[in-house]
Order: C-alpha cells, then sequence, then structure tokens
C-alpha cells in the first residue's frame, strides 16, 4: 500500500486529529496495524449488538471479572515448573478488584463460557427441543412447575384405580396449566407430560447456571426465547477469534500499537478504541 494511501487509511482508523508521523518513525508494517484496528471495529460492534440482544457484556469489566473468579476452571490455572512438575494457580490471589482484565484472562472466561453454551445447547436438543412451555418459562414457573411434576408422578405409581390419587393429581394438573394456560391449552398433563418433564429439567439446569454466571448477566430464558444460544455462541467465539488475531499480529506492531492506545494486559482499550475514534468524530 503507498504510503499516502495508508496515511488515509490510518486517518480515518485512528481518533480525529492523531498525529500520523510518529507511527511512521517506528518502521513498523503499518498496514497490519490498519488490519488490527478494522478487527477492532468489528469487536466493539459485535459487542454492542450482543449487548442489546442477550444482556451479556463480553467487554468484561475488572469488577466482574473478579466476581467470575469464583468458577474455578476461569480462576484456576496449571503451569509447569522447571522440574517439569504441575502447579495450580489461583489468579484471585493478590488479584484486586480493579486490576484491568488482559486478553489472557478473558479468553479463559470466553472459552468456559462457550463450554458452557455448549453442553446447554446439547441438552436443549436431547430435552426441550419442542419449546412447549418455553414462551411462559420463569424461574419462578420453572420450579414451581418442576414441584407440580413430580408430585403428579408420584401419585400416578398409586395406581389410576386409587381414588384420592386420581382427585389429587386433576387438582395438580389445574395448577400445572393454571402456571402455563397457553401452552397446556387443549393438552392433557397425561400426554405429554414426558416432554415437559423433561423440558423442565432442562429449566432448572438453566436456572442453576444463570446463577454460576450471575456475574455476567447470562439469562438463558431469554437466549431461547430470543435469538437463540446458537447465535450467542457464534458471537462468544468469534469476539475470542478477533481478540487473538490482534494479539498475533502484535509483535509486528508494538510500538505503533501502543501508540494507537492499545494494550493487551487491558481488553477495555481494544473493545473501545473504536468508540474514541467515533466519539471523537462525532459519531457519537
Amino acid at each position: 500500500m503507498e504510503i499516502k494511501t495508508l496515511k488515509r487509511v490510518l486517518a480515518k482508523l485512528l481518533p480525529e486529529g492523531t498525529e500520523l508521523e510518529p507511527f511512521f518513525e517506528t518502521g513498523e508494517p503499518l498496514e497490519i496495524l490498519a488490519e488490527c484496528l478494522r478487527e477492532l471495529e468489528k469487536l466493539h460492534r459485535l459487542r454492542d449488538w450482543t449487548f442489546e440482544t442477550y444482556g451479556i457484556d463480553l467487554a468484561v469489566s475488572p469488577r466482574t471479572f473478579f466476581a467470575l473468579l469464583d468458577i474455578s476452571a476461569i480462576n484456576f490455572l496449571e503451569t509447569t515448573d522447571r522440574n517439569l512438575e504441575v502447579e495450580i494457580k489461583s489468579i484471585k490471589d493478590g488479584r484486586k478488584e480493579t486490576d484491568p482484565v488482559t486478553v489472557g484472562n478473558l479468553n479463559a472466561t470466553l472459552r468456559e463460557l462457550y463450554r458452557a453454551l455448549e453442553g446447554t445447547a446439547e441438552i436443549f436438543q436431547n430435552n426441550a427441543k419442542e419449546k412447549i412451555l418455553l414462551q411462559e418459562i420463569t424461574d419462578e414457573k420453572a420450579e414451581q412447575g418442576r414441584a407440580l411434576l413430580k408430585q403428579w408422578h408420584a401419585l400416578s405409581a398409586a395406581g389410576i384405580l386409587n381414588v384420592s390419587s386420581g382427585l389429587k393429581r386433576r387438582g395438580l394438573e389445574k395448577k400445572f396449566s393454571a402456571l402455563f394456560p397457553q401452552a397446556m391449552k387443549g393438552r392433557k398433563l397425561s400426554e405429554v407430560f414426558q416432554q415437559v418433564a423433561l423440558e423442565m429439567e432442562f429449566y432448572h439446569h438453566c436456572i442453576g447456571l444463570n446463577l454460576k454466571w450471575k456475574a455476567l448477566d447470562l439469562d438463558l430464558f431469554r437466549v431461547f426465547k430470543g435469538k437463540g444460544i446458537a447465535t450467542l455462541m457464534e458471537n462468544v467465539q468469534e469476539i475470542g477469534n478477533l481478540l487473538w488475531a490482534v494479539v498475533y499480529k502484535n509483535p509486528k506492531i508494538a510500538q505503533s500499537s501502543a501508540l494507537a492506545g492499545l494494550q493487551l494486559n487491558d481488553i477495555n482499550t481494544l473493545f473501545f478504541a473504536d468508540q474514541e475514534r467515533r466519539e471523537s468524530r462525532g459519531e457519537g
């Protein structure tokens, strides 16, 4: 790329008024810097879309990451000493809530989040793909409905000839139908019990995962009612890919990246590099 063209490209990608000469004085391949800045534009847009769609901010803040260290797979690292013996270290030890989040920190978070989502997607396909109850499900209804189904099933084991059990079962079915009026309209619980029981166990799993990832505001009910889990998984994976593309190129443009304010030990500088550029141009 000609220097004149490269200057024009960088002028568009960097905050307005940025002095370009110091970048060229580094002698680094600034075409690669331009590629990185474009990737960070994609990163910013993807982060915004994920937040708007799912309520999940993957530009994890220091306090959020500190809270996520309660998840063992994120907190504990395996390292090898000079004797090739494996050591397990805790990231949380000696860390402050305000310490910046590194690319490595975020990668560990994204990897574990993707693993959790992947497992959930598999359970969904096996247990809940018919989505009989989905549109009416809430945390409270999931727990209430699960309890009702267990009681109904226990009474079923008493046998259909037991009058008392039959009356109680009909009462439980009415309560269950009242919880999910649209889903159960025109349906008998005895006809869909196996399906809704499996689906309810899936929602119980979702509640547990939401609690585990509370710091990230994960809401799997919102995910499944909205764009779906596959799209969220794609976004998590793509954000990870974009970040590591920047990491891979960084050694070749270390000085110019620093001049652009990009720091691999602080993801805030990567996610919001494009925002600074847009704000400097009054683009919001």
